[in-house]
């Protein structure tokens, strides 16, 4: 580690999408920022994930990788790289090598344990490794530029007073398109993304997106991890509530940049049925309200709520009538009587549902 640079740790993970994770790789080790190291952890993928992006990183791809971003995806990085393997056995990992110079640290899971708990693995491993300054969780369907990384990191260093910045997100496949950058959260539980911000700046929001997250250190000692009460999703909303409610500043740094191939990692784990989508939604974000209003004040906000998600199935996505009530009803009852979305929590809930 560049000891004149802050440490940084980069947490990438990956569950059947290993071209994906490839390309991004490509573009973070072309990062200008000259003291990081990767945390990826293969979320017990099914498609061989691990050992394809082991045989990359030795300098043996399995398939060239394409990039709808040649200038930032080449030239390719140089390899063998220096890495580090290892595994994580229920929730616990160990590592089968001297860390040495280990640019990447690459992690097998035994289970698909869900975005929060493999981050926070991910951020385990990094502090008692290297004990980094800045923990930058970034997603693996994206693309960054080479300052991107620096950017987030000059911010973090100028504005010691903000408990987590983001990236700027734009459309991998209309990069000229901001997605977010970030947002604000309305008073009835919802969330509005900003879609436009000023270059130069670092924009305050209340809402920040997990896609490409810094959380410095001090925040991470202080307010803890993400929220591991959710299986898939929820985790960057209860996190924006948990910092709004301590009277924390977040902040989008318009100059660091991520392209992001929206919906890929939702439509793996959803099968792209809308129904199903909506459901987790709402279940995530009624179970979390339960966290920050009094038990009377959510069983009035649940119910208004379920009134929005009717108008979501009926209107927006055509579901029908019978279905619709039939989901909702789901939702209000199981909203009531669970306290987690766990994924042994949330997969009999979609059995009963069909989905």
């Amino acid at each position: 580690m560049k000891s004149e640079y802050p440490g940084v740790a980069i947490i990438i993970l990956n569950w059947n999408s290993w071209r994906d994770t490839l390309e991004c790789l490509e573009t973070v080790l072309k990062s200008d920022y000259p003291n990081f190291r990767v945390i990826l952890i293969d979320n017990a993928s099914a498609d061989n994930s691990y050992v394809h992006i082991y045989r990359w990183c030795t300098g043996q791809p399995d398939e060239p990788i394409n990039s709808q971003f040649p200038d930032l995806f080449y030239p390719l990085v140089s390899k063998p790289l220096d890495i580090c393997t290892g595994k994580i056995l229920n929730r616990k990992y160990s590592l089968n090598s001297d860390i040495g110079n280990s640019c990447i640290y690459l992690l097998a899971n035994n289970e698909n344990s869900g975005f929060a708990v493999a981050n926070n693995i991910g951020i385990r491993v990094a502090r008692e490794q290297f004990n980094p300054d800045f923990y930058v969780l970034l997603n693996n369907d994206t693309v960054i530029q080479p300052n991107t990384i620096s950017e987030l990191v000059r911010h973090a260093i100028d504005n010691p007073d903000f408990a987590a910045l983001q990236s700027a997100i734009y459309k991998y496949d209309q990069p000229g398109q901001i997605a977010n950058a970030g947002g604000t959260i309305l008073p009835w539980g919802q969330t509005k993304y900003y879609k436009s911000i000023q270059s130069g700046t670092l924009h305050p929001i209340t809402f920040i997106n997990g896609c490409a997250l810094c959380l410095p250190r001090k925040s991470i000692e202080k307010f803890g991890q993400l929220t591991e009460q959710f299986f898939f999703g929820e985790e960057d909303f209860e996190f924006s509530m948990r910092m709004k409610r301590a009277g924390q500043k977040m902040g989008c740094v318009a100059d660091s940049k991520v392209f992001h191939k929206i919906g890929i990692s939702s439509h793996l784990y959803l099968d792209k049925k809308i129904e199903k989508k909506v459901l987790l939604f709402a279940l995530n974000r009624t179970v979390d309200m339960k966290n920050f209003y009094s038990h009377r004040i959510w069983l009035i906000w649940r119910l208004f709520f379920i009134l929005y998600f009717f108008y979501l199935y009926r209107i927006r996505y055509r579901v029908s009538l019978k279905s619709s009530i039939y989901l909702l009803g789901l939702i209000y009852s199981w909203s009531g009587k669970i306290k987690d979305v766990h994924k042994d929590t949330v997969e009999p809930i979609l059995h009963q549902a069909g989905l």
